[in-house]
């Protein structure tokens, strides 16, 4: 398939002083059709198929043409000359509805009869209604055409081979007052011009110089919140991101405007014309910053119309007011600006809890990526409606590598990334299926689905946890962000929607992509406004590398923009409305990770002198140069330059201001997939000597020879030296210093003899030192060197990381094959219990002395003691100990296993809490008596005799009416990593009315339809926590016997929760066992700085002590 399109334009000043012309032609050729089924769409890259729901669909081309400063389009012409009549007879297809993700399909093929059965040609104008668009100050004529005409009857498909557009514009007000926006930015430029079909015309426009008090983002929150943002300051700092915190109040008090949010709009342009922003964070939930609402109606099979849409383009995109009448129905045709100036995002946190969570967030996701989890997308689609039958993956396959599906083209997600594909057209998927694989690291989860305030992606408020999302920590794996296309989950306005809920917790997510109302498809297509917007986000990801969101968002405003005014989204309105509600809950510069980090070389001078003007750095990787890369200069917190690298990987930094005193500064390379990498560079005088550390160098030989300092050692220090100033430096005489106590200076001072001006000298065994046989592994050795020369001293410092063992004893296991092989501890058993420890230091070990002990009467052990031969670092082991278990032991007792390892000064400690045998609730005793049980809801669980799993009886469900249902729960304290296991068995509507099981109130699983006796096992940590079965059902309908049984539940190891629990400082992470307390308990917590501990039972025992 192929289509030609050639250009050709020319300004004309033809109309006098006030008005010019402008004319663009373009050229066609060789357009194929393609049937699908009875109807036939026309193939035409770069162009969108489109029309007024119910007629035929025709390619539409979009342009843009950049109009004189301050000027504005009055009309335009189209011109079309060699039409071509295409072979064959089509009936093209008709434009279906656009209808809310949440409310789905018409159910109705739309097909206007009387155009169908009409031989006029169609359409009655080949160029759509044409407005200005102002970006950054610059007129933009925005217009749709297509060089088709069609006659339904007979079929006949035509195009012209030339197409001409003729612009007529004049200088406005408005125009004369949208240069006042005109930008200093580079990168917004450069970006203006590819945007346009005419860059030429940008030299037209004047050049805006930047300004030193120029910065880069904007933060506003309220007074009480800006000094939690210096953390951020500082992350961008060195990033060359320039960022300032304004509070809500000061804004409130020194700006002009009708209402909040107008003030805060003003004082964003005032930032943008006067300091060049290219950010700006909204810092805040609704109640502490403002939104305003925008209007839009939607023509679909029914009228859809909302005058309070959340939008934060409002604040984003900075031409006009958005309510020209006045009649408060902001953003209506004609008042709208869909070019944004600044990206946008905002925080929308409540309260400092919220927002320390979310900063760390951002920070962590761009700081310190887990690696291998950064080309690992994940792609949600779910079963949407069944008439037609509709798969949210026919979406969300469009956002992989190269497609021109719906005639316009976008390159996104690579696909060499590993894909995990939760699509319902493969196989129903769950939300505990995403959850597990959310867990597992995702850089990216895309979805199109239902949803609404609470739910999305099958999730729930109630889902939205730590403990359920614990794998996605930012540590065992990557914080991911999310793209959904799903109705209202991202209501920011409401009190809160499950994004915000997302975005806030502790884990999870660090950016919610989605609509604040609803999500919109089109029926009959693989296309739709929020998949259009979808893949212009990516395809702005993958392939303009907009890596910042808040950027890679407003680049899909921009691309989407030229087809709001389409022929039919004109009158429909269902891609303005997705313009308007998506939004972006995040950090609007937070760089997105798409692959592993570059492993990069920076080239650079290691010094720089006072009052220099520029700074060259060269950045490559494998001997690739690396392009658009940022190289930051900063010394004590002071940015003095940032540059971007270019083709060549090389970025020349302009030093504004000039370095004035000497120093370190710190020159920091980051960027699109590259972490920070920071590198000393000396400031220096212009005149005389001046003497630096050039490099430093271990030499261990009569230790280990690993060339790192590990403890017990004593090391030499090869010490290089460089002159970088001009003249010579006589006599230098090196001090050196450490404060650390595990360290021994043996030889610390040295001569070095004269070093001539831009000269270097290396002195072997210039310093001397003995590392301490108890230091701990990864201590910092920190070195300050006195340099001097005369009357002349420098001074430099560096640091050393030391090497020593550390141990972790990692899990346990428990061999019973001699007794009856089920893994736990039972009377009269001997059992091997297996320990399993890891020196997860640095260095080798000494020998190791394993003791396990026990304080438990019912316990004994035959080889309590044991050693192992020295075990290197970053390796396991296991010790294996015989233990017997009294044949007079309950069932139900707790025995106490304590672990001593040690190995010369290094040791590790542990205890362990066993249940002899197993915990059961098996309901033989005809009640609910032998465990503490709550019954809630709006029914008891009752006990039945009906085909219980195993004995006489099993708890059931109680009998409850539409919108109830019947709860049990249990809480229980728990003493080590364990699992609860039970048997369930439901009958019940299927898909409406479930068997739910909760852990901590947390929704783990849940059943409907028929299912059998099946068993179900959960691990669990230790700690308190509540168990709780739920019986729900929907607002109609019964299904089966309308009821949900449990039996056989086998309990962790536990002591149940009683009024008579201890009092206990959980800042401490104390916990107590067993609980309540008979005669003797166990007090464990966590005293790393060995300080004599407090902790006050409720009978008044006092307990002093910690664990080391």
């Amino acid at each position: 398939m192929k289509n030609i399109i050639l250009m050709a334009w020319a300004l004309i000043f033809s109309m006098g002083l006030y008005a010019n012309t402008i004319e663009k032609t373009y050229f066609f050729s060789d357009f194929q059709v393609q049937q699908h089924g009875e109807y036939a769409l026309i193939q035409a890259p770069s162009a969108y198929n489109t029309a007024i729901t119910g007629q035929p669909l025709l390619p539409w081309f979009a342009s843009k043409l950049m109009l004189p400063p301050g000027e504005e389009l009055i009309s335009v012409e189209f011109i079309g000359t060699d039409l071509v009549n295409m072979p064959g007879q089509y009936q093209l297809l008709p434009k279906q509805y656009a209808q809310p993700l949440s409310k789905g399909a018409s159910g109705v093929f739309a097909k206007d009869k009387a155009i169908y059965k009409s031989d006029e040609a169609y359409p009655s104008t080949n160029i759509t209604k044409s407005n200005t668009q102002f970006w950054a100050g610059h007129g933009i004529a925005m217009l749709n055409y297509t060089p088709f005409i069609y006659h339904p009857k007979s079929g006949q498909i035509a195009y012209y081979r030339q197409v001409t557009v003729v612009i007529e514009t004049k200088k406005t007000d408005k125009a004369q007052q949208a240069l006042s926006l005109l930008s200093g930015s580079d990168e917004q430029n450069q970006q203006l011009r590819s945007f346009v079909e005419n860059p030429e015309m940008h030299k037209q426009y004047p050049t805006v110089q930047s300004k030193t008090t120029d910065y880069d983002m904007l933060i506003v929150t309220p007074d009480n919140f800006v000094a939690e943002f210096d953390t951020l300051i500082g992350h961008y700092l060195i990033r060359g991101i320039k960022v300032q915190v304004k509070s809500m109040e000061e804004i409130e008090a020194e700006m002009s405007g009708q209402d909040a949010p107008e003030k805060l709009r003003n004082y964003i342009i005032q930032e943008y014309t006067e300091h060049n922003i290219s950010y700006m964070m909204l810092g805040g939930d609704v109640e502490h910053i403002p939104y305003r609402g925008f209007y839009c109606q939607v023509q679909s099979s029914s009228v859809y119309e909302d005058s309070n849409i959340p939008s934060d383009l409002y604040f984003s995109a900075l031409d006009g007011n958005w309510n020209t009448d006045g009649d408060n129905k902001w953003g209506e045709i004609g008042e709208d600006d869909l070019l944004p100036e600044i990206a946008v995002a905002r925080f929308s946190f409540s309260n400092s809890s919220e927002l320390s969570k979310m900063l760390n967030k951002t920070i962590s996701y761009q700081t310190t990526p887990v690696l291998g989890d950064l080309a690992h997308p994940m792609m949600a689609g779910e079963h949407l409606w069944d008439d037609p039958i509709t798969y949210g993956s026919d979406y969300i396959e469009l956002l992989i590598g190269y497609r021109d599906d719906n005639g316009y083209e976008t390159t996104g997600i690579p696909e060499d990334n590993t894909f995990t594909k939760l699509y319902d057209a493969v196989s129903n998927w769950s939300a505990s299926n995403l959850i597990n694989e959310v867990n597992q690291g995702k850089n990216f989860l895309h979805h199109c689905g239902h949803a609404n305030v609470n739910t999305v992606m099958k999730l729930y408020t109630s889902d939205i946890t730590n403990s359920n999302f614990s794998g996605a920590n930012g540590i065992d794996h990557q914080f991911t962000n999310v793209y959904t296309h799903g109705c209202i989950c991202g209501s920011f306005d409401a009190d809160d929607c499950i994004a915000e809920h997302i975005v806030k917790i502790d884990n999870f997510a660090a950016a919610f992509v989605g609509n604040s109302r609803y999500g919109w498809f089109n029926e009959g297509q693989t296309e739709g406004p929020s998949a259009h917007i979808h893949r212009e986000f990516i395809d702005a990801l993958y392939t303009d590398s907009l890596h910042r969101i808040g950027a890679t968002h407003s680049e899909s405003k921009y691309a989407t923009a030229p087809w709001v005014n389409a022929a039919g989204q004109h009158e429909e309105g269902a891609l303005r409305w997705c313009f308007y509600d998506c939004n972006v809950l995040g950090d609007p510069a937070m760089s997105i990770w798409t692959a592993e980090p570059w492993d990069i070389t920076t080239d650079y001078p290691s010094a720089i002198t006072i009052g220099q003007s520029t700074f060259e750095v060269s950045i490559s990787s494998a001997g690739n140069a690396l392009e658009g890369l940022q190289a930051t200069l900063v010394m004590n917190g002071e940015m003095y330059g940032t540059a971007t690298s270019n083709a060549n990987g090389i970025a020349i930094i302009s030093l504004d201001p000039v370095f004035t005193a000497p120093g370190m500064a710190k020159l920091y390379v980051s960027g699109f997939n590259c972490t920070p990498h920071e590198y000393e560079v000396q400031v220096v005088p212009a005149e005389g000597a001046y003497v630096v550390l050039q490099a430093f160098e271990i030499d261990d030989a009569s230790g280990n020879n690993n060339q790192m300092a590990d403890y017990g050692e004593t090391i030499n220090l090869n010490i290089s030296l460089e002159n970088v100033g001009a003249e010579l430096a006589s006599e230098v005489m090196g001090t050196l210093s450490c404060s650390n106590e595990e360290i021994t200076l043996n030889v610390s001072e040295a001569s070095f003899g004269d070093i001539n001006g831009n000269g270097s000298t290396t002195l072997t065994a210039a310093f001397n030192f003995s590392i301490s046989n108890q230091i701990e592994n990864a201590s910092m050795l920190n070195f300050a060197l006195q340099l001097s020369s005369g009357e002349d001293t420098w001074e430099a410092s560096f640091s050393i990381t030391a090497l020593a063992p550390h141990f972790s004893l990692l899990s346990f296991s428990i061999n019973d094959e001699a007794g009856n092989d089920n893994g736990r501890l039972d009377p009269g058993e001997t059992v091997q219990f297996t320990i399993h420890y890891a020196n997860d230091g640095g260095s080798t070990s000494p020998n190791i002395n394993g003791i396990l002990s026990t304080d438990t009467d019912m316990i004994s052990i035959n080889n309590a003691q044991q050693n192992h031969d020295p075990l290197a670092a970053e390796q396991e082991a296991d010790f294996i100990y015989e233990v017997v278990v009294s044949e007079e032991a309950e069932m139900g007792d707790l025995a106490h296993l304590i672990m001593n390892l040690s190995a010369g000064a290094y040791d590790a400690y542990l205890s362990y809490f066993l249940a002899i045998g197993l915990q059961v609730e098996d309901w033989e005793t005809g009640n609910f008596t032998q465990n503490d049980w709550t019954m809630g809801g709006n029914a008891d669980w009752i006990m039945v005799e009906t085909d219980p799993y195993e004995g006489d009886y099993c708890a059931q469900s109680g009998a409850i009416a539409d919108n109830s249902s019947s709860i049990m729960s249990i809480d229980m304290n728990v003493m080590t990593t364990d699992s609860i296991s039970f048997y369930y068995k439901v009958s019940s509507e299927v898909n409406f009315d479930y068997l739910r099981f909760y852990m901590d109130e947390n929704e783990i699983e849940k059943w409907s339809g028929e299912e059998s006796w099946t068993r179900a096992v959960y691990e669990v940590t230790p700690g308190d926590h509540s168990f709780k079965w739920v019986y729900t059902k929907d607002a109609n309908t019964i299904g089966g016997q309308d009821m949900a049984c449990i039996d056989y539940i086998v309990f962790p190891a536990v002591g149940v929760i009683s009024s008579s629990q201890a009092i206990l400082n959980t800042a401490s992470q104390a916990q107590l066992f067993p609980n309540p307390v008979s005669q003797m308990a166990y007090l464990s917590f966590d005293n790393p700085e060995k300080q004599e501990i407090h902790r006050k039972l409720q009978s008044s025992v006092i307990f002093y002590g910690g664990l080391v």
